[in-house]
């Protein structure tokens, strides 16, 4: 796969060192040659409009000593399993009503009565 630049032949001009007012990205893949394709890394530009977004993670990524890229890849990851998760809940939720259909007891609950009961069976 070969990286080729985002067409901006119909961009908007600005003037030198203005901020974009939206998001440009564009990804590039940079391995190399003895490296499998599928090893290699992804580099994405993003350009924020928000500058108080831009400062609050580049303070955050400094206090936690890390790289904003660290920070943007862990926000991202977090994000897409939190998408994933809410694909599943509608399909746990009828599993858990199910489960409470037919009689289930919570694990607090069972191990609770499993401890009274180990109790029991040693009083005299």
């Amino acid at each position: 796969m070969m990286w080729t630049p985002p067409d901006t032949s119909t961009a908007p001009t600005r003037e030198p060192g203005a901020r974009s007012d939206r998001i440009q990205c564009g990804m590039a893949v940079q391995r190399p040659r003895s490296q499998p394709a599928e090893l290699a890394m992804k580099r994405m530009a993003v350009v924020l409009a928000d500058e108080a977004l831009y400062a609050a993670a580049k303070r955050e990524a400094a206090r936690r000593k890390r790289s904003l890229t660290d920070l943007v890849t862990e926000a991202l990851r977090e994000w897409l399993e939190a998408q994933e998760d809410a694909e599943w809940q509608p399909s746990l939720n009828a599993a858990r009503a199910e489960w409470r259909d037919q009689g289930g007891t919570e694990a607090a609950e069972f191990f609770g009565q499993l401890k009274g009961e180990s109790h029991d069976s040693s009083a005299p």
